[in-house]
């Protein structure tokens, strides 16, 4: 599973669930209005949905040790789990794109063989 597919289920599922994990390229501003990573102070936002206004950024020990655990361990997994599904889908269309081919290849060859065999005929009788 490559990071590029990873980071494309991780968008899915954080738009379908409201929530995601804080990753480097998250960014803030501290208390001077410099730009800062989130990531070391963070590590959750809960979407506000379409108002990014509305995003919840929550700091490391606001909540208990083993909830944020368990959250981190599922989100991984989800997006494990989304990541595969993806790969087995792009699979899945991939087969079905190589069977209309073929069924394709079939249709057109069933209409070209009479006219060869008429053809073939006609030079077997000259």
């Amino acid at each position: 599973m490559n990071e590029t597919e990873e980071r494309a289920a991780a968008k899915e599922l954080s738009e379908s669930l409201g929530f995601r994990l804080i990753d480097d390229d998250d960014w803030m501003f501290d208390e001077n209005g410099e730009r800062v990573s989130a990531c070391g102070t963070h590590w959750l936002l809960l979407s506000g949905h379409d108002d990014a206004r509305l995003d919840k950024l929550i700091r490391y020990g606001q909540w208990r040790r083993a909830t944020e655990i368990i959250i981190k361990q599922l989100w991984h997994r989800c997006v494990a789990l989304a990541t595969e599904k993806a790969k087995h889908n792009a699979t899945h269309r991939e087969i079905q794109r190589k069977l209309s081919v073929a069924a394709s290849g079939v249709i057109i060859g069933s209409l070209a063989v009479p006219l060869l065999l008429e053809a073939l005929h006609l030079v077997n009788t000259h």
